[in-house]
């Protein structure tokens, strides 16, 4: 009795198993962003070589705004383009999600890995997009 009690309580604690720090992931997804690959659905992974524009995200609070922008060349800045989607960011089974609305659409994207040096979110279709810092 004693060996099975032990066992249900180990179980207990692995299945609870550590948790996605929210906090700590929002902290690390303002700045820019480049794309370098795209795993789809099938697991066939497509990667972006030379990319003309990053991704510029700036979060306040619980919303915030994805926009494409080109790198000047010499590092001097960026030039917008007129590529720019707001969004809603929530916390749902201890992930972020990112809720998108415009005209045409509206989407759910969700964050599964944000820290200083890499950017991963799944967005529609299953398709899971990688993304490194840009310097």
């Amino acid at each position: 009795m004693r060996i099975i009690f032990i066992c249900l309580l180990l179980f207990g604690f692995a299945a609870c198993g550590p948790k996605n720090n929210t906090e700590e992931q929002k902290k690390y997804m303002n700045g820019f962003w480049e794309i370098k690959e795209v795993i789809l659905p099938d697991g066939t992974v497509k990667p972006y070589n030379n990319n003309i524009t990053v991704d510029k995200v700036d979060i306040e609070k619980n919303s915030g705004t994805k926009s494409k922008v080109t790198p000047i060349p010499g590092g001097s800045g960026y030039n917008p383009t007129t590529s720019s989607e707001e969004f809603v960011m929530t916390v749902e089974e201890d992930s972020i999600r990112l809720y998108y609305a415009t005209k045409f659409d509206s989407w759910k994207e969700t964050v599964l890995v944000s820290n200083r040096d890499e950017l991963h979110i799944r967005g529609k279709g299953g398709r899971v997009y990688i993304y490194h810092r840009f310097e």
